[in-house]
């Protein structure tokens, strides 16, 4: 586990039907200028950069996980960004914020289900096809999940040192002799319910396909 890893979160007004788009995008802008930016300019740029994204709209959080491999394959975490109560057409703008600027980006995969569906269809439409629009079923688990599994037996993802993040990779259970996210709501620290949130998101990227077959991991120091 790593202490050094920011949780950015982002809690909507429940008024956001009263007020405009404008405000509702200064609102993502000021957020994203005060809260990500800071983590952004920490980012390693030699390093390859993807994501993993699981959705949520009104009871469940959305979960932003940029990462960037190392040179032994180590999956980095930057930041990771919860977004609660966020408006959808806010949900776009804070992704494509972050995207936009992960350096030597080669792909991300994305919740497809229900609504999240909208989000990974427009990053899908701006980013192409290295994004993976993905359905989790009991099949996806049961082919991802051994990898997920292995990463950190290898040693090559490490958990922030978070409480929320912690407790919901501790709601994976063994369904049909497939490890998957239990249908349970935990309550996290901020009082609010949470649904295995984190859980999936960094699987996405971590078992979504091969690393491009790039000259080097690392660019080369100038």
């Amino acid at each position: 586990m790593s202490a050094d890893v920011p949780l950015v979160r982002f809690v909507g007004k429940l008024t956001f039907l009263d007020r405009t788009p404008a405000e509702l995008r200064k609102e993502a802008d000021d957020f994203c200028h005060e809260k990500i930016d800071p983590h952004l300019a920490r980012i390693q740029p030699g390093l390859l950069s993807c994501f993993g994204d699981d959705f949520g709209r009104s009871d469940d959080i959305t979960v932003i996980w940029p990462m960037q491999i190392g040179k032994s394959l180590t999956r980095r975490t930057p930041f990771i960004v919860e977004l609660r109560n966020c408006p959808f057409e806010q949900q776009r703008q804070i992704l494509f914020y972050i995207v936009d600027r992960l350096p030597r980006f080669f792909g991300g995969a994305m919740d497809a289900r229900g609504n999240g569906q909208y989000l990974a269809e427009v990053a899908a439409q701006r980013y192409g096809a290295s994004v993976e629009q993905t359905m989790l079923s009991l099949e996806w688990y049961r082919d991802n999940m051994p990898r997920y599994k292995a990463a950190f037996e290898d040693g090559l993802i490490e958990l922030p040192k978070e409480p929320d993040i912690l407790a919901d990779h501790r709601i994976i259970r063994m369904e049909k002799g497939v490890a998957s996210i239990l249908d349970r709501r935990t309550q996290g620290d901020d009082g609010r319910q949470r649904h295995g949130d984190s859980a999936g998101t960094p699987v996405k990227p971590i078992t979504r396909r091969q690393l491009p077959a790039c000259h080097h991991l690392a660019a080369p120091r100038r």
